[in-house]
């Protein structure tokens, strides 16, 4: 269920402001001490991912290079900020999709790998693709006979419509002085806080923008550095790392933008454009990633 109430989901804070037109048919509120945006009104949570067929083009930019060179990224920079050896660590990515990120982890040596995904018809691409073990189980009945050192979520926490529910089963799934990866859209850059602005008269345009960012209608919760920052304190999580990044998992091409819909005029330019911004660095730094540990002395 969406969060229909004008206290802050992060917070707690009370928004008494009208909310903002995101996109033509939903809304958002902004709290206005932690910066996180929540939809209080329009489509209900959809699935983590699209329903995607192994021949569609959806399939292709899922498994694109584009992609694939952001997960091995993604797993340089966990390795870096883990002390333990690759060999000797298990690893939980929520919202896996293909599993391509556990396959790395797999050709590096873990020691132990599982992937959650809501989607039952990835369970068989990923066994095919990269032969790796998925399950759409729920956490609480893996925890009942697993535990991981490190518990990943790639764009994830933006879908939840219950946080506390939800980080109460990653922790649950943590081995002691467990660690959590997280990845998700951040609002608080230059075109988050322009969309904002336009929200009010021009919903569409705003959602263009905040589409090429990494946001979609898919997206319940939007975090700032601030709030996504409070939310994992107040859960008991010590943040070991912090920092923002330019993070693109398709190509523009692949995007349906509320202002331009793939096949129109409007959407060839408007790839245009972001590519353009792309390619001489001035796309602004639109997601956060997230290192944080339990931590055991609270």
């Amino acid at each position: 269920m969406l969060n229909t109430r004008k206290n802050c989901p992060v917070c707690q804070c009370y928004s008494g402001k009208k909310p903002y037109a995101v996109y033509d048919n939903t809304h958002v509120l902004f709290c206005a001490k932690c910066g996180t945006g929540w939809v209080v009104e329009g489509r209900e949570k959809e699935e983590l991912s699209c329903e995607i067929d192994e021949g569609s083009k959806n399939y292709e930019s899922f498994v694109s290079e584009q992609n694939k060179r952001r997960m091995e990224r993604y797993f340089d920079i966990i390795i870096n900020s883990v002390s333990k050896n690759i060999r000797s660590l298990s690893i939980c990515d929520i919202g896996c999709g293909y599993g391509y990120f556990l396959s790395i982890a797999q050709k590096a040596g873990a020691r132990s790998l599982l992937g959650l995904e809501l989607m039952r018809k990835y369970v068989p691409i990923a066994k095919k693709l990269y032969d790796v073990e998925v399950t759409t189980e729920k956490a609480t009945k893996i925890r009942e006979r697993r535990k991981f050192d490190v518990v990943t979520m790639f764009d994830v926490i933006e879908h939840v419509s219950d946080l506390k529910e939800f980080i109460l089963d990653v922790k649950s799934l943590l081995a002691p002085k467990g660690i959590i990866v997280v990845t998700t859209p951040r609002n608080n850059n230059l075109i988050g806080s322009i969309s904002k602005l336009l929200c009010r008269s021009f919903p569409g345009i705003a959602g263009t923008f905040l589409n090429a960012q990494g946001y979609s209608r898919e997206h319940i919760q939007l975090f700032s550095n601030k709030s996504l920052s409070i939310f994992l304190g107040s859960n008991n999580f010590k943040t070991l790392k912090h920092f923002n990044l330019v993070d693109i998992a398709a190509p523009f091409s692949f995007y349906d933008f509320p202002f331009a819909e793939k096949g129109t005029f409007t959407h060839v330019l408007a790839v245009a454009f972001f590519n353009f911004m792309y390619k001489i660095h001035l796309f602004p730094k639109n997601k956060q990633f997230v290192v944080a540990q339990i931590n055991e002395n609270n």
